[in-house]
């Protein structure tokens, strides 16, 4: 089978799968999947380099911003000494979310009304240069393209017929840098499966609504998150950025402050504040990796691929499996209805064998002995009995009777009469002259009903028949 053949085989299959199935099957289902095999996460803050699971903490040197990709990797293998293959003890190696400071990552603010939450994505990537002008890089997008659940939380917060007063937040990372960090693990032995912004996890990690205040030493953050009955499905209300350095400026600062007052007076949410790897360490007990928010590396998604094709080719098979199965089950019902039939009729047979026997040999005395008890019976008495009850008042000069065939000669007043009077009697049959009448004259031929010779004949001597 070709390449687009069993493209368009499994396409079909799977239109005839569940929708859960489908999801299972589908790009998106494919992204949540790798993104829940995520069992450790790395945290980069300030120069150092954090294992938020073992608690261990190694420095980046010489830190610079952003951090080298085989700077990042090279630590990270160190401090994930045992988790390497070849040197662990578990049966599979870790599966690492990388988790980065904002700076690194490009915010855009967003409004689209009209566009279908399936197409937001496209939309904003045509866009991507009206939104960010002069970034000539190719760009990685992460947007909340499932639901809003910004605009439906301002809904219960503000008055019938208020407009919106936040638009969404997309995130945007450059692809090179996407590339280069999973190049530069898995030169180490690692399996980089998504990079997502610290700020962010520790959002995700709350658990509710939240806004989460973030200082390192370069940049301070205000993130405003509303998460929906699953944390990891949540959206960016706000956020806000701004570098420590202009915060040293008194405008900076003062429009700073503005817009943080401003977004609490619209919202009244929980104020987590973080300013260290250990601040971090302490509200990230386990590291949920957001699903929409966070960026999967074109080589991770690869090496899913690759692991879960033969999965899903035998998942596919089991459903044709099925569907052919009960597809097969009247058949297979109707062959053993059959087989027990003909069980049942064997046993019967089996049953009837002795009535068969002394049926067959009933049949071979009938067979014998019928040449002489079935010879056909003239009962002549009977005969000439209806032959003088229509010929009087007349009289026969002549009768002959062989093998139920009668010839008639005689005399009678009205042989026209008389001849309607023999066919009208159920005895005989072929009734008629045998020669024209003179005067009173009649000459009649007949046969009788109830004798057949003819029969006889040819059941018991069809030779002598063709003879």
């Amino acid at each position: 089978m070709s390449g687009p053949d069993l493209a368009n085989w499994k396409n079909k299959l799977e239109s005839f799968l569940p929708a859960s199935w489908q999801q299972r099957f589908s790009s998106a289902g494919a992204r949540h999947k790798l993104l829940n095999r995520v069992n450790r996460a790395l945290l980069v803050f300030d120069g150092q380099l954090l294992d938020l699971a073992s608690g261990r903490s190694s420095p980046l040197a010489p830190a610079t911003d952003p951090v080298p990709a085989e700077l990042i990797a090279q630590t990270a293998a160190q401090l994930l000494q045992s988790d390497i293959p070849g040197n662990s003890t578990d049966k599979d190696p870790p599966v690492l979310l990388l988790l980065l400071p904002s700076s690194e990552f490009l915010i855009t603010p967003f409004s689209m009304p009209g566009v279908s939450r399936d197409n937001l994505k496209s939309a904003l990537s045509l866009q991507a240069y009206t939104l960010l002008p002069g970034y000539e890089q190719t760009l990685s997008l992460a947007v909340n393209n499932n639901t809003a659940p910004a605009q439906q939380a301002d809904a219960g917060h503000r008055d019938a017929g208020q407009p919106d007063e936040h638009p969404e937040t997309a995130l945007w990372l450059p692809q090179q840098r996407i590339d280069a960090l999973f190049q530069a693990f898995a030169e180490q032995g690692l399996f980089l499966a998504g990079i997502m912004p610290r700020v962010l996890a520790a959002a995700v990690a709350n658990g509710g609504n939240c806004r989460i205040s973030e200082t390192d030493a370069s940049t301070t953050v205000a993130l405003d998150y509303l998460a929906t009955d699953s944390p990891a499905d949540g959206s960016i209300v706000r956020w806000l950025q701004i570098g420590n350095q202009d915060l040293q400026q008194e405008v900076f600062s003062q429009q700073w402050q503005q817009q943080i007052d401003s977004a609490s007076a619209s919202e009244a949410l929980p104020v987590t504040s973080l300013h260290s790897g250990k601040d971090y360490q302490a509200v990230l007990p386990a590291v949920h990796a957001h699903r929409h928010y966070s960026f999967i590396p074109a080589g991770a998604a690869a090496v899913l691929a690759q692991q879960t094709k033969g999965k899903r080719l035998l998942a596919l098979s089991a459903a044709a499996g099925v569907v052919l199965l009960l597809a097969a089950v009247p058949f297979m019902l109707q062959s053993l209805q059959a087989r027990l039939q003909l069980a049942e009729l064997a046993e019967l047979r089996e049953q009837a064998s002795q009535a068969r026997a002394d049926q067959a040999r009933v049949r071979e005395f009938e067979q014998d002995w019928g040449v002489f008890l079935e010879y056909p019976r003239q009962n002549l008495p009977t005969v000439l009995t209806n032959l003088q009850t229509a010929i009087s008042p007349g009289y026969l000069t002549a009768l002959n009777i062989e093998q139920g065939a009668i010839s008639l000669e005689g005399d009678s007043p009205d042989p026209q009469s008389l001849l309607e009077l023999l066919e009208q009697n159920p005895l005989f049959t072929e009734v008629d002259f045998a020669r024209a009448t003179n005067n009173q004259r009649y000459f009649i031929d007949l046969r009788l009903s109830t004798a057949d010779f003819a029969g006889y004949q040819a059941w018991y001597f069809p030779d002598a028949r063709n003879r």
